[in-house]
């Protein structure tokens, strides 16, 4: 063989001036590719933390830290809490709008500088660590989650690498340190990553027992017992730091949801909506082909996505009932969101994947390039990414129903999260397959200087065994899909066919399908590069002065390669245009927390489809939030609490109480048409005989200033026409947000309350229902007296009430346990009115009334707690580590002759 004994790494730059090279790669590729964030106007999108959300009050940091109130959706509820996380940090530093800018491309880069320090933990050549770092700073499915708005993910992700790296360092020194390090950097990323976070903490555990095998020295029993005290250490750190997130997440997110019993009658029912974002056995091919099945979901552009993750459950059911002659059926088909909903990349990258298939196949060597360590850990990565691929399936395969039938399992609501960890072992594999080419092919002495292509052929003619194995392997590989490639675009009518059957036109359809031809095109292209790229340093022709190109070479090959891959997800808003102001918005900001607004409900009209369009995606997420506007609408409500869910059914679920609804939740304005005989229609309908509904403010819908044809939701506002065609209508029966009753009936049977609500007998502005024992009022009057605001935030509220006689305060805002309230700075008891509301009980005379938010804060300080001796474990174990802290590489024996 060619290579008689694996040679020692070659004379490459150290490891400071490799990290340095990381980080000018990662600053350029990221400042190139994220270069309209640095225009004062523009910002990153963002679906899950727009700029709107994290500006609002209820959430701003620091304040957020010590609970969250959303008031601005609904009638207000609990939020998870801001963590002391990195991401939460960064954000109190710089502020919303700069992280609306920077955010995601910074936690790509701090994903990059996580990943090399564990390659380097891992023993790897420090350019390997470098090369190793830009695939993590540039993976696809990393680095598409930060450009939809989950940058908090990405972070998280950098800490479950910085534990994996703890836990290799426990293996050579201070033990004890160091898992428990890995600990407190797996609680980050479940702090950082939610469910997400605690998927990767699940395969930090596994790795955790399986490396004190792999790397351990003693009896079978041992090395278990050492595995599972190990895994116990970082489970305990990991909740030692993760406490706050973690008693947050369970008294807003699972305790008193609905769907989250563990009885298996209740989680065979959720299963067809937990399994929606499950993976297509055939989507699998994202992970080499980008574009194959396009990018963003619902664009009008080539690269829309048309694969089918977040299919509708029902899909199947609808789909049928067209096919046998149901309109509506036939109607609902040509909803895009039936058929899909998906907003993630699954890119590796074709190197990467290849040099991954390398590692896979030398650790199945014995005399290969890998250590028996080396050799056992890649066997775990490997492992780990197909588990992970099968149980990202989901619906589609029989495996996930078996994580499932786990106790809390099913509250991980998307299979596909299990791809981020498929990323990850991707990643740890490409790691360990380019350390085993440098070692073995990129040689530190200087070979015969000719021609590549002579080199080449030279080689071809000498080489056996595996080498000329892999060659001819990953040639009929580029042949095969060379092939396909040809297959592919023969089908091209069919696809089209396909393409309209799944609610696109027939324009649209040819544009997917040409692109998605094209991907597959640039994947060819790249695989023979790749492939190529491979086979040169098999040859040795990196060596010698040739040696430091190894490096530069695949790096650059691999940024080229995901960087255009990874480009499509990255979209700018212009933010002052995106947030523009109206004079709508204006008038809703005067009294924003003395009334909630309301589109109306249900369609009127094609005209009235397009402002509801508006509203539903510009204002209610962005604008509204932005303005700290309150709106009855809920923008997104995975897990609904008991209460929400009954008070709706009730009030919501019957067409005639929809005026109810409006009158008991404080909702003074609607959105409708400007038409007298249409608000006097649905006042008949909604609101018989009692004439409260008024057209407050006439508007027309226009296109924002400097745009001429409007192309999209954004480039629209709304100007005041008196003979507009839509009006913010306003309705005088809500009740005033703030009230005093002297008649009040009291009733611990929610049955009853909710019965009573929707009683055509009781009226809400007379009588208030206190889910309590009070003794009846005993000087019922007309005369209730008068209350106004103070002061208010989302957490603080201050109000003045002048009671005639003893009576009740209704503040119409969702009611909660940890809401205290204090008349004239005495603490008093906290009333649950009319089912879902707050009050108090207020004294004869004049009283200042004080409604806090204070949530038990004792999970921060013990998360606090848990930061400072995470610090001091840190400090110790950087401040005295050994002189070479790269751990000691074993030489791998000769491969056989």
């Amino acid at each position: 063989m060619a290579n008689s004994t694996p040679p020692e790494a070659p004379p490459v730059p150290n490891g400071r001036a490799a990290f340095l090279a990381l980080l000018a790669a990662m600053t350029a590729v990221l400042a190139l590719l994220f270069a309209k964030s640095f225009l004062p106007e523009y910002i990153v999108f963002s679906n899950d933390g727009p700029l709107g959300a994290n500006s609002a009050a209820c959430g701003r940091l620091p304040g957020g830290l010590f609970g969250v109130w959303n008031d601005l959706n609904w009638v207000g509820g609990e939020s998870v809490a801001s963590a002391p996380t990195p991401s939460n940090l960064v954000a109190t530093v710089l502020g919303p709008l700069i992280m609306a800018k920077l955010f995601a491309p910074l936690s790509l880069f701090l994903l990059g500088c996580a990943a090399w320090v564990f390659f380097r933990q891992c023993g790897f050549a420090p350019w390997v660590c470098t090369v190793g770092g830009i695939a993590a700073a540039l993976n696809g499915d990393r680095f598409s989650v930060a450009a939809w708005g989950l940058s908090m993910w990405v972070m998280g992700t950098a800490a479950v690498f910085l534990a994996l790296a703890a836990l290799m360092a426990a293996t050579r020194r201070r033990t004890l340190v160091f898992t428990m390090l890995a600990g407190f950097a797996t609680g980050v990323g479940v702090m950082e990553g939610f469910d997400t976070g605690a998927i990767f903490s699940l395969v930090v555990g596994m790795f955790a027992v399986y490396l004190a095998w792999a790397a351990g020295q003693g009896t079978p029993a041992s090395l278990l017992a050492q595995g599972v005290g190990r895994v116990a250490l970082v489970a305990a750190c990991a909740g030692f730091i993760a406490t706050y997130s973690l008693g947050t997440l369970i008294s807003t997110q699972v305790t008193g949801v609905v769907g989250m019993g563990q009885d298996k009658e209740s989680k065979d029912r959720r299963f067809a909506e937990a399994t929606m974002w499950s993976l297509p056995k055939m989507e699998t091919l994202r992970v080499l082909i980008p574009g194959l099945f396009g990018y963003r979901m619902h664009v009008p552009e080539a690269n829309a996505y048309w694969g089918t993750v977040g299919q509708n459950p029902g899909f199947s059911a609808i789909k049928a009932a067209a096919e046998q002659g149901n309109a509506e059926a036939r109607a609902a088909l040509a909803n895009p969101q039936l058929h899909r909903h998906s907003g993630s990349g699954e890119y590796g990258g074709v190197l990467v994947v290849l040099l991954a298939v390398w590692a896979c196949a030398q650790a199945c060597r014995k005399q290969g390039a890998f250590t028996a360590v080396e050799r056992r850990l890649v066997w775990f990565w490997a492992g780990m990414a197909l588990l992970c691929l099968f149980l990202a399936f989901g619906k589609h395969a029989p495996f996930y129903q078996f994580f499932y039938s786990l106790p809390y399992a099913s509250t991980i609501r998307n299979p596909v999260k299990f791809m981020h960890p498929f990323h990850l072992a991707l990643l740890v594999l490409f790691g360990y397959g380019l350390h085993a080419l440098a070692r073995q092919f990129i040689r530190p002495v200087a070979t015969a200087q000719s021609p590549l292509a002579e080199q080449v052929k030279n080689w071809w003619d000498t080489v056996r065994g595996f080498e000329r194995a892999w060659t001819l392997v990953t040639g009929l590989v580029l042949v095969g899909s060379l092939l396909g490639l040809l297959l592919y675009s023969s089908a091209r009518k069919e696809l089209e066919k396909h393409l309209v059957s799944v609610a696109f036109s027939e324009d649209m359809a040819k544009g997917i399908a040409s692109y998605s031809i094209g991907e597959v095109g640039i994947f060819v292209f790249f695989l023979a590069l790749s492939a190529g790229a491979v086979v040169v340093a098999l040859r040795g022709y990196w060596s010698g002065s040739r040696a430091r190109w190894a490096g530069v070479t695949l790096g650059l090959l691999l940024a080229v390669d995901l960087a255009r891959a990874n480009a499509p997800w990255i979209v700018h808003w212009n933010y002052p245009e995106k947030y523009l102001g109206n004079p709508i918005i204006e008038l809703l900001k005067q009294s924003r927390y003395e009334g909630r607004v309301q589109s109306l409900p249900f369609q009127i009209g094609k005209e009235f489809s397009v402002f509801q369009q508006l509203y539903g995606s510009e204002w209610t997420q962005h604008v509204f939030p932005y303005n700290d506007i309150q709106t009855l609408d809920i923008t997104q409500e995975p897990r609904p609490s008991v209460e929400n869910i009954a008070y709706r059914e009730v009030l919501m679920g019957r067409g005639n109480n929809v005026a109810r609804l409006w009158e008991l939740t404080n909702t003074r304005f609607i959105f409708g048409v400007n038409n007298t005989n249409f608000i006097n229609s649905i006042a008949a309908q909604l609101d018989p005989g009692r004439s409260r509904f008024r057209i407050h403010t006439p508007f027309d819908i226009v296109p924002k200033p400097g745009i001429r044809n409007p192309t999209g939701l954004d480039q629209i506002t709304v100007a005041t026409n008196a003979t507009g065609q839509f009006a913010m209508i306003e309705f005088t029966g809500a009740l005033p947000r703030a009230k005093l009753f002297n008649n009040w009936l009291s009733t611990t049977n929610d049955a009853e309350v909710l019965s009573l609500l929707t009683n055509a007998t009781f009226n809400p502005h007379q009588s208030v229902i206190v889910s309590a024992p009070l003794p009846p009022a005993t000087t019922p009057g007309t005369n209730m007296g008068d209350v106004k605001f103070l002061s208010y935030t989302p957490k603080r509220i201050r109000l003045e009430a002048a009671a005639a006689s003893p009576s009740v305060l209704l503040l119409n805002d969702k009611h909660s346990p940890n809401w205290k309230v204090l008349v004239d700075g005495q603490p008093s008891t906290l009333l649950r009115c009319n089912y879902l509301m707050r009050g108090v009980q207020v004294p004869v005379g004049k009283h200042e009334i004080e409604f806090r938010y204070e949530p038990p804060l004792t999970g921060l300080y013990v998360t606090t707690a848990a930061i400072l001796l995470a610090l001091i474990l840190l400090g110790l174990a950087f401040f005295t580590r050994h002189a070479d802290s790269a751990p000691p590489v074993a030489k791998p024996p000769a491969p056989a002759g």
